[in-house]
């Protein structure tokens, strides 16, 4: 248990050196207080179908079977999965992507063991949607 600090300097350190280890450690702490857990930055992979010229996208398949198997082979390893289509720009040019997928990561471990057995199996159904394939970046959210 943790004593008040003491007058005599080299007390007082060993009881503030006792508070700093038992917030490192997370036990007994005076007033309720609990040692800060360190968060784990959420992930996600963001994929990107450029919008060039001859490029096709269906979305239909993609919702209906591609997007289903990624769920299915994955499982856990991914806590959410966005869809998005481009639709214009403030400039009016064309939109740099005809589609954006987020996938965010819900348990690394599961995902890591789905992508060494699954990744050609996704691969190899990318025909049946696009005739391009993709920009695939790993992403860290910030907020």
């Amino acid at each position: 248990m943790l004593r008040p600090l003491s007058r005599s300097p080299s007390l007082r350190f060993r009881s503030l050196s006792l508070l700093v280890l038992a917030t490192l450690l997370g036990v007994a702490l005076p007033l309720g207080v609990v040692a800060a857990e360190k968060k784990v930055a959420q992930r996600c992979i963001t994929v990107l179908y450029p919008n060039k010229p001859g490029i096709t996208f269906d979305f239909d398949y993609y919702l209906k079977k591609h997007k289903t198997l990624i769920e299915r082979l994955y499982g856990k390893g991914i806590k959410k999965l966005e869809l998005r289509r481009g639709v214009s720009t403030q400039d009016g040019s064309p939109v740099p992507y005809v589609a954006v997928i987020n996938i965010y990561i819900g348990s690394q471990k599961v995902f890591d063991a789905a992508a060494a057995k699954y990744t050609q199996t996704l691969i190899d159904d990318v025909k049946n949607f696009t005739n391009c394939m993709p920009v695939i970046q790993n992403d860290e959210v910030v907020e």
